[in-house]
């Protein structure tokens, strides 16, 4: 299996370290903060051979040796070699649907991390049954910068821009913890004009009128009055239908059928009265639910206004210009709950992005590399201690990477 990757030796050496250096598991106390962190891991070989998901054959190869690339570089930090405190298990898989026709096939190389840690049920360090975290080595798929899509509209998804957090071997590394790793010019987004911001929300504020009247007309529908007019209508149909049912009835057990009468008459009386008692009360007292909806209209009627407003107020140039959005919460705005729209310097505003969709070389082989993001956003965004060991294991992970070796297989443009 080991030839698959052309890394058997690699592995081997991994493995046998972790096995050598003592990777049976330690006696520790239960209030030990540093629980499990001297246990030496080992990296574990891949369960299977590389996953294609529709990538046509003629590519495999030059995929499957690009993966091997990539991981081997992943392989040499020196965190992992070996890793301490933790096991590595990995994967690998070549994606070609999410891309579009012109934008290169997608790799993905995982590594997740089972932490040692002390269970008190074993009364030792023992390793987790479940992978923790972990850090993704992927190529070509350039969504994956972004943390928070805003929203999405005939041209594409549109999303806040991503806030860099630091430098990693001169590369960047953003909020949700991607370092994005490239030699190119081009940059990786686009910021959005104004006014396509603006047309989104005019939309968005259109369709909420729409799904208003729809729903005011279904309640409309249920008016206590007009349920009244229409069960008094059905009365002839029901009572004619009654009379069929209980004929048979009368002629085998005369009383029966008499008793029966008198209910139908009964449960007739009472029906009509319930509804006439909710026709007179709705006259007098407008349904809560109805009132709500007339006022949600009237806000969603002004809000249409504000933003058509909007749009023919503003100069072409202020159009074109960055869109720029308030943070939830940052008040007050020009139109409260219609439009999130500030200028650049209001405070906290967030610039809105899309991605650059001249990034990709099309001229370039679908299998060729042209991006690279480090994923550690297991460990940003997860819950995980901001310090101690493990957070310590982190940062050895992200520093030790060969970021110039990963640059090294781009191309430079």
């Amino acid at each position: 299996m080991l030839q698959t990757y052309g890394l058997a030796s690699c592995w081997i050496m991994l493995t046998v370290a972790g096995w050598l250096g003592g990777a049976t598991p330690v006696r520790a106390q239960a209030n030990d903060p540093n629980a499990g962190s001297d246990v030496v891991g080992r990296v574990v070989a891949p369960a299977g051979p590389v996953e294609f998901v529709d990538i046509p054959p003629t590519d495999r190869d030059t995929i499957r040796a690009n993966l091997e690339r990539l991981w081997s570089i992943a392989l040499r930090n020196p965190a992992l070699n070996p890793p301490q405190g933790f096991d590595l298990k990995t994967s690998m898989i070549a994606n070609g649907i999410l891309p579009g026709p012109r934008e290169p096939f997608i790799y993905r190389a995982t590594g997740l991390l089972y932490w040692y840690a002390f269970m008190p049920a074993y009364n030792r360090v023992r390793r987790l049954d479940v992978a923790m975290h972990g850090f993704f080595v992927t190529a070509n798929q350039l969504s994956m910068v972004f943390a928070d899509q805003w929203q999405a509209d005939e041209q594409g998804v549109m999303y806040y821009e991503p806030r860099e957090i630091r430098r990693v071997a001169g590369f960047p590394q953003y909020s949700n913890g991607m370092i994005a790793v490239s030699n190119s010019s081009r940059p990786l987004w686009t910021p959005v004009p104004r006014e396509r911001v603006l047309r989104r929300e005019l939309a968005v504020a259109r369709a909420n009128l729409v799904a208003i009247d729809q729903a005011s007309g279904a309640a409309s529908a249920n008016d206590p009055a007009a349920q009244l007019a229409a069960w008094l209508r059905d009365r002839p149909n029901r009572q004619d239908d009654f009379d069929k049912t209980i004929g048979d009835i009368k002629r085998q057990d005369p009383q029966l059928a008499e008793k029966m009468r008198a209910n139908f008459a009964k449960a007739e009386e009472q029906t009509e009265m319930t509804l006439r008692r909710l026709a007179e009360r709705n006259s007098v007292r407008p349904p809560v639910v109805q009132a709500r909806m007339e006022k949600e209209r009237q806000d969603v009627q002004a809000c249409v206004a504000y933003l058509e407003g909007e749009l023919a107020r503003l100069s072409p140039a202020d159009l074109k210009a960055d869109a720029y959005l308030a943070l939830p919460g940052r008040r007050p705005l020009p139109k409260a709950g219609c439009s999130a729209v500030v200028e650049a310097g209001f405070p906290d505003a967030i610039r809105i992005v899309a991605a650059n969709s001249s990034f990709f070389d099309a001229t370039l082989a679908r299998t060729a590399l042209q991006l690279i993001v480090v994923d550690f956003s297991n460990f940003e965004l997860a819950s995980y201690p901001r310090s101690g060991w493990r957070h310590d294991a982190y940062d050895s992970l992200r520093e030790g990477m060969d970021y110039r070796a990963l640059a090294d297989l781009l191309p430079k443009r």
